[in-house]
């Protein structure tokens, strides 16, 4: 018996639902895909092990990954950007959570986990993949375009 092939969650793009990514819009692939749903897809499971023969497990890094050298940008921006598609306008309450300001809503925190977990792929992070450590590489994934461009500037540090 064949595996059912692996297809990617899509919606509708909102043609005022665009958000740029590193001031540029990104491709229409990109907007319709429902990133919410691709981050749940083992929903309640968070699997903190990626396997090389697994597509599930690569879902979605993989996206991300495209998303990145399609836009010529950093995996992190990407990553970023796909969260606050996934978050829509829940983004500046999860920040409110992140930071202590509101309790965590526990859907809203594994789609945060899940996304960080792809970031920390990305580095190739050794001890990261426990939900604890998981929690710090969030904040990174929160912050604002507006935080990013004063982290910019010369002199400036981000306190996450």
């Amino acid at each position: 018996m064949k595996k059912e092939a692996l297809t990617i969650p899509t919606k509708p793009m909102d043609e005022k639902d665009i958000l740029p990514l590193c001031g540029m819009k990104p491709p229409a692939f990109f907007l319709q895909i429902d990133w919410m749903t691709l981050a749940c897809m083992r929903k309640p499971l968070i699997k903190l092990s990626f396997d090389k023969k697994s597509a599930e497990d690569w879902l979605l890094y993989d996206q991300i990954e495209i998303l990145a050298e399609k836009m010529d940008v950093d995996f992190c921006d990407a990553a970023h950007w796909g969260l606050r598609r996934a978050l829509g306008v829940q983004f500046e309450s999860v920040r409110r959570m992140n930071k202590g300001r509101a309790p965590w809503n526990d859907d809203v925190r594994y789609i945060c986990r899940i996304f960080a977990l792809q970031l920390c792929n990305s580095r190739r992070f050794k001890n990261a993949y426990q939900a604890s450590n998981l929690d710090n590489v969030i904040a990174e994934l929160l912050v604002t375009d507006e935080e990013l461009l004063l982290e910019a500037k010369s002199g400036n540090t981000l306190a996450i």
